[in-house]
């Protein structure tokens, strides 16, 4: 595979279209405050192009960047989507992409040094990547060969939801929500978090995972495994804050969600150092992108 194969090939972008770490890898895609979404603005911001050249491309290619969460609201869905976005009122109709939809644009943009460094970062780990499936939390066949040993001994063998959790924002929407606390504890523990415990609702006070950071703070986090339709409010965010410093003495706070926040609670998450880990970071995280608060 190489980048006028994926420029060429439906089928080949198919197959990598949830790489959407490459993204990260290469520069910072800022999202809207519903943690999701993009508009064709601030993807052609991020491509360094014009809006004419990107709107082209669209047209081009709609059908298959429809098929990756492009979307045009208007409408209801439009008035329903400005509340969370803060979105100007006299705005009669939104194009929207999402973070799969800008990695798609990245290998079909031709002339952009941005996503030329975007395939290569694909195109790299497509190399790398092993012929068959491997488990998502698994970095090595040792550390395979130990898990399992462990896991026949102990009983407690990890679900096969959470053995295909591969990066996709579907797996995570598909666990329990213990299931989810244990995952958000291995991403921790991944990115060298130590003493990482998941205090499973029993006395937590609000805080599912406490451990320290590899820096040797002081870590708590919120797990909240909630529909895509529903957010995080700023009184949920305000709950946490109390419990975070006042409760648990938090150097460092984290509230994961597979939802969005509110823009009112992305603001008072800031305000009080606490970082919001919406859906669309919660994907980056998943995909191997590291979290600064664990820094």
């Amino acid at each position: 595979m190489d980048h006028e194969s994926l420029l060429a090939s439906r089928a080949l972008r198919t197959e990598v279209a949830g790489r959407t770490e490459a993204l990260d890898k290469v520069k910072a895609l800022v999202l809207l405050p519903d943690g999701l979404h993009v508009t064709t603005k601030m993807v052609a911001d991020y491509f360094g192009i014009g809006l004419k050249t990107l709107e082209s491309l669209v047209l081009d290619h709609r059908d298959e960047l429809e098929s990756n969460g492009y979307q045009v609201l208007a409408g209801a869905s439009l008035t329903s989507f400005k509340k969370v976005c803060a979105v100007s009122p006299r705005v009669n109709s939104i194009a929207l992409f999402t973070r799969r939809t800008v990695l798609n644009v990245a290998m079909l943009l031709r002339d952009s040094v941005v996503a030329r460094h975007v395939r290569t970062h694909l195109l790299d780990r497509a190399e790398s990547t092993p012929g068959r499936p491997v488990d998502n939390f698994i970095h090595s066949l040792a550390e395979w060969i130990d898990t399992r040993i462990e896991d026949a001994l102990t009983h407690t063998g990890r679900t096969d939801r959470e053995r295909e959790a591969a990066g996709t924002l579907a797996a995570l929407d598909a666990m329990t929500p213990a299931e989810f606390e244990q995952h958000i504890a291995r991403l921790c523990r991944r990115d060298g978090c130590e003493q990482i415990t998941v205090t499973s609702g029993h006395g937590d006070r609000g805080a599912d995972i406490i451990g320290y950071t590899p820096s040797g703070r002081r870590l708590v986090v919120r797990c909240e495994g909630r529909t895509a339709a529903t957010t995080i409010g700023s009184g949920d965010v305000q709950k946490f804050i109390g419990t975070a410093g006042l409760d648990h003495r938090a150097d460092a706070a984290l509230y994961v969600a597979t939802c969005p926040f509110t823009r009112e609670a992305l603001l008072l998450s800031a305000r009080h150092e606490v970082t919001a880990v919406h859906r669309g970071l919660l994907e980056a995280w998943n995909n191997g992108t590291r979290l600064r608060a664990l820094g």
